[in-house]
């Protein structure tokens, strides 16, 4: 597989807008637009990395939070998105386990339940299933928890380069979301 750098993307959009304008010369192509959202998430990813760089020079503990909402019960709630398959019963990093399960890299856990702790503001973790695993017709299935609640329930830590935290799926809620045709 080849990886494809931001610059090559542009580049080709830009290619692809000309030969769009030469048949179509006073009409805007959806590679400008799609082009010119590239160029700002770049420009913001660029000035996150200086302050994120400023800001742990400081000494800062800094997590990235998907989303921060207030909800109609009035309450914020810090909210972590995954979109991934479910593990399956088996070998799952380096244990064996019976049950299906979920979950994230155990330095967000750390980060969100620190968080939680120095704030009251609960973290959620919400999970898009990408796999087949209880699947229903035109619908997302999203299993979703509290992280405080799931840290006191049935869960396991994986082991390697990059160690993450998975929970019982039995531990979440399932909602089943309609999809929206396009």
């Amino acid at each position: 597989m080849k990886i494809i750098s931001t610059n090559e993307i542009l580049k080709w959009l830009d290619e692809a807008s000309e030969c769009w304008k030469a048949f179509y010369p006073n009409k805007k192509t959806e590679g400008d637009e799609i082009k010119g959202q590239i160029r700002i998430q770049m420009e913001g990813k660029t000035g996150e990395g200086i302050i994120r760089g400023y800001l742990k020079s400081m000494g800062a503990k800094i997590h990235q939070v998907d989303w921060m909402g207030l909800f109609p019960d009035n309450k914020y709630r810090e909210i972590e998105v995954k979109y991934q398959e479910i593990f399956t019963p088996g070998k799952v990093g380096g244990f064996h386990w019976d049950h299906h399960g979920t979950g994230l890299p155990y330095w967000q856990v750390e980060a969100r339940m620190d968080f939680y702790k120095n704030t009251g503001i609960v973290p959620w973790l919400f999970v898009v299933e990408k796999s087949n695993y209880e699947k229903k017709e035109g619908h997302h299935l999203i299993w979703t928890a509290s992280l405080p609640d799931l840290e006191r329930k049935e869960h396991r830590d994986t082991t390697g380069a990059d160690p993450r935290r998975v929970y019982n799926i039995e531990s979440f809620n399932k909602i089943y979301f309609a999809k929206k045709d396009k």
